[in-house]
Parts: structure tokens; sequence; C-alpha cells
């Protein structure tokens, strides 16, 4: 079943440099859709609205794994949520891009409710969910806070047909997950926090232990050509299963920061 929310607006793309070609702060909502996956197992969907933990956030989009009615318990709910932005057109654009966006959890890390699982797609068509690796795949990492994540994906630069898919699924009886401050915009007016990682064995086996200074939210694995293979949700990443070769790897923290480089998988 695919749903409306109440918006107004249009897609603004521009070609200068240092250039927003899109963002979403839903304080004047533009036009997206709302999608229920195969795995959803109740009504609910995404919606716009506040929520007194991040109050000075003011609207956000909003998707619930637990509903609190009836009192006192509560009903889980198994969310497999999508909701898909209106169209990107970046045709007019060369050069980098980069998406961020702002996801988080009103419940209290020491609660053990936090944990809602996002993934956020960059597609051409909704049609190509289905095989597409994508960007983001992960859990929170904690609660009663926003967490700030970057994407290079220059790869949709001169495209016309740009669509952004965030997935709320494969998680039951938490909370609910917040949305805010998406940006799709000229990479060169991003400063990316970088962060140093030490990675061990290299070259690896089975194993691959990737330890930063700050906790970190997701590892991405990477072929040289710059295509996903896996995202990881845990520094300890089994890379068994891959080929032998060298391949390059994304660590990123809970505030964003991001470490790169490359190791051998024997």
């Amino acid at each position: 079943m695919k749903k409306t929310l109440l918006a107004i607006g249009a897609v603004l793309a521009l070609t200068n440099v240092d250039a927003q070609y899109f963002t979403e702060d839903w304080t004047t909502p533009q036009t997206w859709s709302i999608l229920q996956g195969p795995a959803d197992l109740d009504t609910n969907n995404w919606g716009i609205g506040t929520t007194a933990a991040f109050a000075s956030q003011g609207n956000m989009a909003i998707s619930a794994s637990w509903d609190p009615n009836p009192q006192p318990n509560g009903t889980p709910l198994t969310p497999d949520n999508y909701l898909i932005s209106p169209n990107i057109d970046l045709s007019a654009v060369t050069g980098n891009v980069t998406l961020s966006f702002k996801v988080g959890s009103p419940e209290s890390t020491a609660s053990n409710f936090y944990q809602e699982f996002i993934s956020v797609y960059v597609l051409n068509s909704v049609n190509d969910i289905a095989t597409a690796s994508p960007v983001h795949a992960a859990a929170l990492a904690g609660g009663e806070q926003m967490y700030t994540f970057n994407y290079d994906i220059s790869s949709m630069a001169g495209q016309d047909t740009v669509l952004l898919v965030f997935r709320h699924h494969n998680c039951t009886d938490e909370n609910f997950i917040v949305l805010d401050d998406i940006n799709v915009e000229n990479a060169a007016g991003i400063n990316e926090a970088i962060t140093e990682a030490s990675v061990f064995p290299n070259p690896a086996n089975e194993v691959l232990n990737i330890v930063t200074t700050e906790e970190l939210a997701e590892v991405r694995i990477m072929t040289m050509d710059g295509k996903v293979a896996f995202i990881s949700a845990t520094s300890n990443v089994n890379v068994a299963d891959l080929k032998s070769g060298m391949y390059l790897y994304e660590a990123i923290t809970v505030s964003g920061k991001v470490a790169r480089g490359n190791f051998v998988k024997n």
C-alpha cells in the first residue's frame, strides 16, 4: 500500500559551487511517499511530528517499532517502512555530491530500547530496492542523541532521476526512530570529520579488526572500484567469504567521523 505525506514545495536543483541540490528539515515538507514493505505486519508507517527528547529539532520524520497502546504494556510493531523522497534532478551536476542526514532515538541507552535499525538507499527507481546495496545499514549505537552521517554519492552526478529511500526495519519492540536534516549537496561544502583507525591483521583471512578512538556505527567493505561488498555493524568484520585480493574499508563512528584505508584478503 502506497500513501503520500501531506507536503508542499518542489525539488530545487542548483549548479553553483558548494550548492545544495536537495534539503529537507520537515519545516515545510516536500512531497515524500511512504510504502509498506513485505515484512511489515502492522499498519503504521512514517509520519511527521515532534518529540520532547529532541524539541530543538522541531518537526522530524518518525517511524515506530512499538505502540504504547493498549496500556500498560503497549504493542510491539514489526516495521518495514519506506520513506521515499521526491525526485532529485542532478543532470546538470558535475563533481562530488554528498548525502548527509541525522537519525536518533528518544530512548536512553540504559533503557536498551534504542536499537532502531535503518537502511538508506540512493536509487534511480524504487524498483531497484530489491537488488540495490544500501549506503547505510545499521542499528542506532545509543539513545537520547542524534547521529549525523555523511556519504559520498558522486556516482549519481549527471543523472536526472535520483531518489533517497529511508527504510526502518529489522527491529521490533524498541520505541521509534527520528530522521531529520537531510541534505544532498556539493561535497566541497562539507567539512568531513576524519578519524584514525587501527586495522589488523592485514592481510586478513577470516576476521578484520578495526579499532577507532570513538565507538563505531558501521564499517563498509568495498571493492577497489568503490562498489560496496557489504556493510558490518561490528568492528570485528567477518571477511571469510571475500575472494582473495585488495579491498577498501570505510569505518564510520557514531558521531559521523570517517576513517578510510585498504586491506588485503588472503
